[in-house]
């Protein structure tokens, strides 16, 4: 099962197992040092969260729409938020329709792709793993 979101018309997922919960953005602390994709931490239950700006950690520049939704996410030991548009919902997806050759594929986030969900539309299936990978000195 993935949960699938939108950022700027384009639709991207998690699998259910990476996503942990939605929050409203709200009470961000900024962080001075950071990367110019974390906008932040955000407390989760006492539990300090980085959050990611998408489209900045895809090297695109800042997300244009801020006020959207935090979709918190977990791999290992790690979680985030990342800020997303709108949420389209959690989806029951084969796993014969991820297509994991993502070579022909060239948009900004194909480095963080798991795979493609092919359907009526592309669905990105990112993994998370890799959006939490970073130095704090990264640009």
């Amino acid at each position: 099962n993935i949960i699938s979101f939108f950022l700027d018309g384009l639709e991207y997922a998690f699998e259910v197992s990476s996503a942990v919960e939605v929050l409203r953005l709200k009470n961000l602390t900024e962080v001075p040092k950071t990367p110019a994709f974390v906008l932040g931490i955000l407390s989760v239950r006492g539990e300090m969260v980085p959050v990611i700006d998408l489209k900045g950690r895809f090297g695109e520049g800042p997300q244009a729409n801020k006020a959207g939704r935090v979709l918190v996410a977990s791999f290992d030991d790690l979680k985030a938020g990342f800020i997303v548009e709108r949420l389209s919902g959690v989806k029951e997806v084969p796993v014969s329709s991820i297509d994991g050759d993502t070579s022909g594929f060239d948009e900004p986030c194909r480095g963080f792709l798991k795979g493609l969900i092919k359907g009526e539309s592309i669905i990105r299936l990112l993994d998370a793993g890799k959006l939490m990978e970073f130095r704090a000195d990264e640009a």
